[in-house]
């Protein structure tokens, strides 16, 4: 099992990676789907920190894309999330996204 984790965990380290390069590149579509995939990943594998990094991840993405309904949504679902799990420094993380928009 962990030699299977171990394969996981890159994966979604390089879908990340692939999301920021497109947003640098000014193609915010391509950087949305894959901050999507890499969110997918975590919450298939049931990792808690990686899902409200995702997510958060996701809410910025939105942010910078000027839909600030999703970009919400998402920082909400992380906030929540994070209380959930008794994650306080990622539940900071998420209301202080929030007090930004």
């Amino acid at each position: 099992a962990s030699r299977s984790g171990a394969r996981r965990g890159p994966d979604r380290f390089l879908l990340g990676n692939a999301a920021y390069a497109y947003q640098l590149r000014g193609m915010p579509d391509s950087a949305l789907r894959y901050h999507r995939l890499a969110l997918a990943l975590d919450e298939r594998d049931r990792n808690d920190a990686g899902v409200i990094e995702g997510l958060l991840a996701v809410g910025d993405q939105y942010r910078t894309m000027g839909d600030l309904d999703s970009a919400l949504a998402h920082y909400h679902r992380a906030r929540t999330r994070a209380a959930d799990g008794q994650r306080r420094r990622d539940g900071v993380l998420a209301a202080r996204r929030l007090a930004t928009l």
